[in-house]
C-alpha cells in the first residue's frame, strides 16, 4: 500500500557530508502566519539576519487547499523602494495593481513587480478558480532595488515564464528552472538587477520594529 507522508516531493535520504554539513552558516525556522484562510510561513526577515543577498523577506505559501466559494484575499496594500517576486508550484492567484494590470499567476510563471515610487496591489483567488475546490503553492520574496531605483524608477509589472535548466545527473539529483537571474548557462526570462547589495535604509529604520514582529 503506497502512503504519502508530505505535500512536497523530496528525493530518498541520504547521510549528508561532512562538508555540506559544515558550509550551513544558520538553520532558519519559518514562522507561521494566518492571514484568515490561508496561512503564510516567513523565513526572512529572522531576528539573526534580515536579508540574505537582496532578499528582504521570503515568505512561503501554501500548500493550502480551499473548498469551493473560499480562496485568497490580500487587500490591496502598497510597497514602495521594492520589487515582489511570485512564484506558483500549483493553483494560480489573480494580481492587481495601480497600474492598470490584472494578470492570472500560473504555476511555473514569474510575475516580477517593481514597485519603484510606489504601486497598490491585492492578490485574489479568481472568481472562476472559486467555483470549484481548489489548492495553492508557492514562494514570495521581496527585493531590494538599487539605491537609484529605490524611489525613481516607474513602476513595472510583468509575468513571464521560468526556463527549464536540466542538470546532469552526476552533479544533482532533479531538474532546475531559472526564475530570474542564471543558473550555471541558463538565464531567466525575467529581468533582474546585477548591483551591490545594501541594506534599505528604511530596514534600519525600523530594524527594532521588524527584529520585534519575527520574534
Amino acid at each position: 500500500m503506497e502512503t504519502h507522508l508530505s505535500w512536497n516531493p523530496s528525493l530518498d535520504p541520504v547521510c549528508p557530508d561532512a562538508v555540506a554539513v559544515d558550509s550551513i552558516e544558520m538553520l532558519i525556522v519559518p514562522r507561521a502566519r494566518d492571514i484568515g484562510d490561508f496561512e503564510v510561513r516567513r523565513a526572512l526577515p529572522a531576528p539573526k539576519r534580515q536579508m540574505v543577498g537582496p532578499f528582504i523577506f521570503f515568505d512561503q505559501m501554501g500548500p493550502a487547499e480551499f473548498v469551493s466559494g473560499r480562496g485568497v484575499d490580500v487587500r490591496p496594500h502598497p510597497h514602495i523602494g521594492l520589487a515582489t517576486v511570485t512564484y506558483l508550484f500549483s493553483g494560480e492567484i489573480q494580481h492587481r495593481d495601480s497600474l492598470g494590470s490584472n494578470q492570472i499567476i500560473l504555476p511555473g510563471a514569474v510575475n516580477w513587480m517593481v514597485a519603484g515610487r510606489g504601486v497598490t496591489h491585492s492578490e485574489r483567488t479568481s472568481a472562476a478558480t472559486r467555483k470549484a475546490p481548489h489548492s495553492l503553492f508557492g514562494i514570495q520574496t521581496w527585493v531590494a532595488l538599487p539605491e537609484a531605483q529605490e524611489v525613481a524608477q516607474t513602476p513595472t509589472s510583468k509575468i513571464t515564464m521560468a526556463r527549464s535548466s536540466h542538470v546532469p545527473p552526476n552533479e544533482a539529483r532533479s531538474a532546475t528552472s531559472a526564475t530570474f537571474g542564471s543558473f550555471r548557462s541558463e538565464s531567466a526570462s525575467a529581468s533582474y538587477h546585477r548591483h551591490r547589495i545594501r541594506r534599505p535604509p528604511w530596514i534600519e529604520k525600523n530594524r527594532n520594529s521588524l527584529i520585534s514582529a519575527v520574534s
